[in-house]
């Protein structure tokens, strides 16, 4: 098990993944990938071939930096579908009697990414209702991976899983911008429809909506 890094001054610093997750997510972020549990499933790797090297436990930051730069040549870019971040501050009336972020205030904020996701892709919502098309949340999940508290900084992740001529599916990342911890994953499941709720056929009603996401799903 890996215990120590030794700095290039020769110094040495406790161990800690969290560390790698951040290198390899943020390099990931440079080639416009943004998918937090793949950047986690890449630092098990790392860390797996440290522990192999190192078997002392003590490593150098060298060794560590060159692990990870092979691993991510392996990997490839992974992550070539659209992605939004969307920053949020957690307030102090979303907490609740624990202390943390109440669980209801996740839903509000895959509506934040979700909206600006429309919003990047040059589809506004406010667009999207004027031609008389609706998109009504039918189905959602969230699971909760570690708790979000006041004055955190948020940011929320959103990228568009699937979609067809009668419905689409949003995937959301919830992160702690501070220390990239994961909190939450999450997904969203819309029908589209007519104002009446009547679900319709979104390639034939707007065909240039269709096109503009159906591309981005293409892309991934």
């Amino acid at each position: 098990m890996l215990k120590q890094i030794i700095k290039r001054d020769q110094t040495s610093m406790i161990f800690k993944k969290e560390k790698i997750v951040l290198a390899i997510f943020k390099a990931a972020n440079a080639v416009g990938g943004s998918d937090f549990a793949t950047a986690e499933k890449l630092a098990d790797k790392v860390v797996r071939i440290a522990e192999q090297r190192y078997s002392d436990g003590v490593a150098d930051v060298e060794g560590i930096q060159d692990i990870v730069e092979k691993v991510l040549i392996e990997a490839g870019r992974w992550c070539k579908v659209m992605q939004t971040e969307t920053r949020l501050l957690a307030r102090y009336s979303e907490t609740d009697q624990m202390g943390i972020i109440h669980h209801s205030n996740y839903a509000v904020w895959f509506e934040a990414g979700r909206l600006d996701f429309l919003r990047k892709a040059g589809i506004p919502n406010t667009n999207i209702e004027e031609q008389g098309i609706m998109l009504p949340l039918y189905e959602m999940n969230c699971k909760f991976k570690s708790p979000a508290r006041s004055e955190d900084e948020i940011m929320v992740i959103t990228s568009l899983k699937k979609m067809s001529h009668v419905r689409l599916c949003f995937l959301y990342q919830v992160i702690n911008v501070t220390n990239y911890k994961l909190l939450a994953t999450g997904e969203t499941m819309h029908a589209w429809t007519d104002t009446t709720l009547k679900p319709c056929n979104v390639a034939k009603m707007v065909p240039d909506i269709y096109s503009i996401l159906h591309e981005i799903v293409m892309k991934g």
